[in-house]
């Protein structure tokens, strides 16, 4: 089944803009360089994605190393997933989620 995944993507850093991946499972999404200051913006990835019930996670994998990046917000088919599932590793940052179709 299609779902929807929104999360926002804040970003910091001093001289050259980051690049980031953002993966659902082993699947990558997307690719993007955060071209903004990240005091004044944030990118709100829009994914949307077939799963199956069970347990998935998003993944952002940082690939600039002079820089530092916050998820924020993250929601299923517009329900927020609870902040405490996110682990976090010097280059990834990891948030686990469940999908229930019999919700939907």
């Amino acid at each position: 089944m299609e779902h929807k995944l929104e999360v926002a993507v804040h970003a910091h850093w001093n001289n050259t803009a980051p690049v980031y991946r953002i993966y659902v499972a082993d699947d990558l999404l997307t690719e993007r360089t955060f071209g903004y200051q990240s005091y004044q913006f944030y990118i709100l990835e829009h994914i949307l994605c077939n799963l199956e019930n069970g347990s998935h996670y998003l993944k952002l994998v940082n690939l600039s190393d002079q820089s530092r990046f916050e998820l924020h917000d993250f929601r299923v088919d517009g329900q927020p997933v609870v902040a405490n599932n996110l682990s976090i590793t010097p280059n990834e940052l990891l948030w686990n989620f469940t999908i229930d179709n019999m919700l939907h």
